[in-house]
C-alpha cells in the first residue's frame, strides 16, 4: 500500500494470536534484530517432508483446485483524447508537494528461519574467494535515460512512487501514484499525461487509487495498466487496456473493474493491498495481500482473468483462488503473477515468499488459464538463506529509507533463445552479511539484492541458480533495495534497483550476469544515476521514510535483447522522489573474423558464406527467432556485404556463427568488409573476410540438333583459358569434357543440357542448348535445300525428292537493232542462262545449242553473232538456283526439252 484515500490512516499492525503456536506483534524495521517474536522452536524437518537442501527443489503441497469463472461487467471505452481533456479540466492533476500519510500493510510476523537453507550468497554455492578472484564484466551499458516523473516537478503528492513502467515497440508507459505518461524511447513526452484520478475515473467509483502496474503485452499488441481503488473495504481491481500498441490522441482504453469478493467468495470485508500483476498468453493474473477493515493479515487471494474476455468490450471473465497461504499457515505471501511472453504458453503461476519460513519460495501453478481454471497447491522451493530487510542508511536522511520487507518486486518467465531454456526470475531484498549471506540477526549487516533464476516449472520447480547482488565494504556499504529482474532472449540478466549508504544519497543502479558466467555470480553494479539530495519523507502515521514499493525491469519487445528499467532515486531539491526510465544496452555482437569459404566467385546469384566471430566481454551474435505460434519479432538479425554483395538471407546458428546468403552477381572482385547488425541496431565489422574472385564468363553452347534417334549428339562449348567443363543434361547426363558427344542417342536424350566453365575455383553462369532428336521415320532435315520429305532411318537422315527450278515462262522475245539480237524474258529477278541453237532450212529439228551467256543476274542478253547462210539460229533460256538448272522448255506435249551442253 502506498497511500491512503483523503482523511484515511491505520496504525501498524494489531497482536494476532492463532491456535497458540505462533505469537505476532507490531513490528517495525530498524539496524539491529526485528522486534517481533520469532516461533519458539524451529521444526526439525520442513512442513513438506524435504530433509536436505540438495538441489533446491521444493515439492507440491495438496492436489488442484477447480476454480470457478464470475462473468464480470463490460468495459468502459474512452479515447485518449478524452482522458487528457478531462485531465486538462483538472489542470493535468498537478498539485502542491503535501505528502499524505499511508497505512502501511506488511508481513503480519516475522516468519521462522528455516534450519535446512544453506547459508551462502549464492547457489550453486561458490568456492571460498571465488567471487573476489574473477574477473567482473559490464552486461549492460546504460543507452537512453530520461527523467520520467517527480514530485519537485508537481506531478504527484504521494509518497512512495510505486514505480513503474514498460516498454512497447516504440513506447515507454509509466504509470506511478498520482500520474500516468507516455513517452517515446529517447524520452520525448506523447500524448498521455494525465493525473491518474482523471484517466481511471471512468471505473474508480469516486475512490482514490494506488498500486499501480503496468505491462506491454506483445502477443496482442496491447498495454495493460492495473490499479486498485481505496473503498475500505471490498476495493475494486481496475484494469485498462489499449486498443493498440501505440497510444496516441486517436487511441483508447477500455477499462474493467471488479470487486475483489466478486462471486461472493468471502472478500467482502476484505482490502486487496499490494497486487502483484502478470501477463501471459492466456490470462492476467492479479495476487493480492488481504487485510481486514481493520488492518490485519488475513491470507493471500490470486485472481485469474481471461485474457480474451478484456480484448474487447467484456464482459471481463475472472476466477479468484481465495487464501492462497492457508490464513497464516503455508503460501506465497504478496503473490506476484508472473509474466511469460511465450505464445504456447499453457501454464500460468503465482510466486512468493512463504508466508511462515523464510528462504523458502513458494509457487502456485495455474492450468487451463484461459478457460476454466484450476490452481495447484504450494509448489514450495527451498532457497539460500533470506531474511527481513534492514532500513537504507542514506546521505542526509533523518530516518533511513523504507525497504518494505522479503517480498518480490516482480517475477517473468523468458525463453532462453540460445539454450532453450524456459525459467522463472525474480528477485527482492534482504538484510545479508558482508560475505552477502542473508541473514536476520548480527552486526555487521546490509542490504542486499536477491535474485532468483527457477527451472523445471511445469514438473517440480528446481532453483537453476541465485545471487545476491551486495556491497562488501566494512565501511559505509551501498545497500540495494526494491530489485527487479529480467533475462533477455540471449540468456544474460539484468537487475534494476536503487542503492544508497549513509554516505551517499539513494540514487538507482544497474547490475547482472552474461550467459556464460559461473551460475550463481553477479557481475559489479554500475551507477545509472546518482543521487541528487537527501531524502526524508516520513508523514504518520506510519512514520516511515517510504520508497518503493515497486520498481520494473522488462526485455524490449521488438529485439529481445535491449533491457528498461524504470527505478527511483532522491531528486534535487532536498526531499524529493524521481523516476527514472533508463535503457540498458546488449553486448555488442561478436566480431566478424573468419569467412568459410574464405572467397567466392562473381556472378553467382546464390552461395553460402559461414561467418564465425570472435567474443570477448559478453559479445555475440542474436536473432530472437521465427516466434512459433506469436507476432515474431520486429527486428531480426542482418548482415551486409561491402562491394555490391547483396545479402538474401541471414541464418543465425549461436552467438559465434551465423551463414549469409550471398549474391555476387553485381559484385566487384577484392576484399569485402562484412557487417553483423543484431536486433538492437549494433553492429560489428570484419574488415576485409571475404574475398570476391572474378568468375570466367558464361560459356556459350550449342549441339548439332536435330539429331535422327540412334545418330550422335554432339555438344559444343565455346572455349574459355584455363577452363575445365561440366556438363549437365537430359536422362542423367554429366560430362567434364569442353565438347562432349552422345553417340547412339535415343529420344530420352532430348532436352536442355547446361555447361559450366571453372577457372581457380569459380564456377561461371552456366550456358545452355537445347537438343531435339527425332524418333525413327520421324521427318527430318538433311540439310540439303533441294531435297524435301527427308525421314529419319538408322540415325541418318535421308530420303526425300530433289527439288529443281521451275522453267522460264513463255514470255521470252527476241529483237534486232542493227544486227544485234536482244533476248530478253519477264520472269523475276534472278540467275539465267542463255543458250544459242543453230537450224538449217530443210533439216529436221535438233538441240544442238550451246551456252551463250552463263548465269546472269539480268532479264536480256544480247547476241552480236550473224546465222550462216540457210540457216537460223534460235535461243533458249534456263533458271539457275543452289539447286540446279531449269529444263530450257517442253514440246507441245509437254515434254522437257533436252539442254545437251548447260552452261558451266
Amino acid at each position: 500500500m502506498k497511500r491512503q484515500g483523503r482523511g484515511r490512516g491505520m496504525a501498524v499492525l494489531a497482536s494476532l494470536a492463532v491456535s497458540g503456536l505462533w505469537t505476532f506483534v507490531g513490528w517495525s524495521q530498524g539496524s539491529g534484530a526485528t522486534a517481533a517474536a520469532r516461533r519458539s522452536e524451529a521444526p526439525a524437518t520442513r512442513p513438506d517432508g524435504a530433509t536436505s537442501p540438495r538441489g533446491i527443489a521444493g515439492g507440491p503441497a495438496g492436489g488442484n483446485t477447480v476454480g470457478v469463472p464470475v462473468i464480470g461487467g463490460r468495459g468502459i471505452t474512452e479515447t485518449v483524447a478524452t482522458i487528457m481533456q478531462r485531465a486538462q479540466a483538472r489542470g493535468l492533476g498537478w498539485r502542491p508537494i503535501a505528502f499524505e500519510g499511508e497505512e502501511v500493510r506488511r508481513r503480519p510476523f516475522v516468519p521462522a528461519d528455516d534450519p535446512l537453507a544453506p547459508a551462502v550468497p549464492s547457489w550453486p554455492p561458490q568456492p571460498q574467494g571465488f567471487a573476489a578472484a574473477q574477473e567482473l564484466l559490464l552486461p549492460q551499458v546504460a543507452g537512453t535515460n530520461f527523467k520520467a516523473v517527480g514530485t519537485a516537478a508537481g506531478e504527484s503528492p504521494f509518497v512512495p512512487p510505486d514505480s513503474m513502467g514498460d516498454v512497447g515497440p516504440t513506447q515507454i508507459l509509466v504509470h506511478v501514484n498520482g500520474r500516468i505518461k507516455v513517452f517515446d524511447k529517447t524520452g520525448a513526452l506523447g500524448g498521455l499525461n494525465s493525473d491518474d484520478l482523471s484517466f481511471w475515473d471512468p471505473v474508480r467509483a469516486g475512490q482514490e487509487v494506488t498500486d499501480p502496474e503496468v505491462r506491454y503485452d506483445r502477443l496482442t499488441g496491447r498495454w495493460f495498466a492495473l490499479i486498485v481503488n481505496f473503498a475500505p473495504t471490498n476495493n475494486l481491481v481496475l484494469l485498462a487496456v489499449s486498443s493498440g500498441p501505440t497510444i496516441t490522441d486517436a487511441s483508447s482504453f477500455t477499462f474493467f473493474s471488479f470487486p475483489i469478493d466478486l462471486g461472493g467468495v468471502g472478500e467482502s470485508t476484505n482490502f486487496c493491498d499490494y497486487p502483484g500483476f502478470g501477463v501471459d498468453a492466456n490470462a492476467l493474473y492479479v495476487g493480492c495481500n488481504m487485510f481486514s477493515g481493520a488492518g490485519l493479515f488475513q491470507h493471500t487471494t490470486g485472481y485469474v482473468i481471461r485474457k480474451s474476455s478484456v480484448l474487447g468490450g467484456g464482459p471481463i471473465v475472472v476466477t479468484p483462488f481465495v487464501d492462497l497461504t492457508g490464513h497464516l499457515t503455508a503460501g506465497p505471501f504478496a503473490p506476484r503473477g508472473v509474466d511469460n511472453d511465450d505464445p504456447l504458453a499453457t501454464e500460468g503461476y503465482f510466486i512468493g515468499p512463504d508466508i511462515a519460513f523464510f528462504s523458502r519460495l513458494v509457487l502456485r501453478r495455474v492450468t487451463n488459464p484461459g478457460g476454466t481454471p484450476a490452481l495447484s497447491g504450494n509448489l514450495n522451493l527451498a532457497v539460500p538463506t533470506t531474511s527481513l530487510p534492514l532500513t537504507q542508511p542514506a546521505s542526509g536522511s533523518t530516518t533511513n529509507i523504507d525497504t518494505s520487507d522479503d517480498r518480490l518486486f516482480m517475477a517473468s518467465i523468458h525463453r532462453n533463445k540460445i539454450t532453450g531454456a524456459v525459467t522463472l526470475w525474480t528477485a527482492h531484498n534482504i538484510a545479508v552479511t558482508s560475505s552477502c549471506v542473508g541473514a536476520s540477526n548480527g552486526g555487521g549487516r546490509r542490504n542486499g539484492s536477491r535474485w532468483y533464476e527457477i527451472g523445471s516449472l511445469s514438473a517440480t520447480p528446481a532453483l537453476v541458480q541465485s545471487g545476491t547482488l551486495c556491497d562488501t565494504a566494512t565501511t559505509n556499504p551501498r545497500g540495494f533495495i526494491y530489485p527487479s529482474v529480467v533475462e533477455t532472449g540471449q540468456g544474460h540478466m539484468a537487475l534494476g534497483s536503487t542503492f544508497a549508504a549513509s554516505n551517499l544519497f539513494a540514487g538507482v543502479s544497474a547490475a547482472g550476469r552474461l550467459r556464460t558466467d559461473a551460475l550463481g555470480s553477479t557481475q559489479a553494479p554500475t551507477v545509472l544515476q546518482n543521487g541528487l539530495a537527501s531524502y526524508t519523507i516520513a508523514p504518520p502515521p506510519s512514520n516511515l521514510n517510504r520508497w518503493g514499493d515497486y520498481s520494473f525491469t522488462d526485455v524490449d519487445p521488438n529485439d529481445d535483447q535491449t533491457v528498461w528499467t524504470v527505478q527511483e532515486y532522491a531528486d534535487s531539491p532536498m526531499n524529493n522522489w524521481a523516476v527514472r526510465v533508463v535503457q540498458l544496452l546488449a553486448p555488442p555482437p561478436a566480431t566478424p573474423s573468419a569467412a568459410a569459404p574464405s572467397g567466392v566467385c562473381s556472378g553467382l546469384p546464390s552461395v553460402n558464406v559461414a561467418i564465425t566471430g570472435t567474443s570477448a566481454s559478453g559479445s555475440g551474435f542474436f536473432d530472437p527467432g521465427s516466434d512459433p505460434g506469436g507476432p515474431g519479432f520486429a527486428s531480426r538479425i542482418a548482415a551486409t556485404v561491402s562491394g555490391g554483395v547483396t545479402v538474401t538471407g541471414v541464418t543465425f546458428t549461436d552467438p559465434t556463427h551465423v551463414t549469409l546468403t550471398l549474391d555476387t552477381t553485381a559484385a566487384s572482385s577484392g576484399s569485402k568488409n562484412v557487417t553483423i547488425t543484431n536486433p538492437d541496431g549494433q553492429v560489428a565489422i570484419g574488415a576485409g573476410i571475404l574475398t570476391v574472385n572474378p568468375g570466367p564468363a558464361q560459356p556459350a553452347a550449342s549441339n548439332n540438333g536435330p539429331v535422327c534417334a540412334g545418330g550422335t549428339l554432339q555438344l559444343t562449348a565455346s572455349a574459355i583459358p584455363g577452363a575445365t567443363y561440366s556438363w549437365t543434361g537430359p536422362n542423367g547426363f554429366t560430362s567434364s569434357q569442353q565438347n562432349p558427344a552422345i553417340a547412339g542417342a535415343s529420344t530420352a536424350a532430348a532436352g536442355t543440357y547446361s555447361v559450366r566453365a571453372t577457372v581457380g575455383g569459380c564456377i561461371s553462369p552456366a550456358g545452355t542448348t537445347a537438343a531435339t532428336i527425332i524418333a525413327n521415320q520421324g521427318a527430318c532435315n538433311d540439310g540439303n535445300a533441294c531435297t524435301t520429305g527427308e525421314t529419319c532411318t538408322g540415325g541418318v537422315c535421308g530420303g526425300g525428292s530433289v527439288s529443281t527450278p521451275v522453267e522460264v515462262n513463255d514470255s521470252v522475245a527476241l529483237s534486232d537493232n542493227g544486227g544485234v539480237t536482244t533476248i530478253s524474258w519477264t520472269d523475276p529477278p534472278g540467275t539465267y542462262s542463255v543458250y544459242r541453237g543453230t537450224r538449217t532450212d530443210g533439216s529436221p529439228w535438233s538441240f544442238n545449242q550451246a551456252c551463250l551467256a552463263p548465269r546472269i543476274g539480268t532479264s536480256s542478253a544480247t547476241d552480236s553473232g550473224n546465222p550462216p547462210a540457210l540457216t537460223v539460229f534460235f535461243y533458249l533460256v534456263t533458271r539457275v538456283d543452289a539447286c540446279g538448272e531449269s529444263i530450257p522448255g517442253r514440246d507441245s506435249n509437254g515434254t522437257p526439252e533436252p539442254n545437251p551442253s548447260p552452261c558451266p
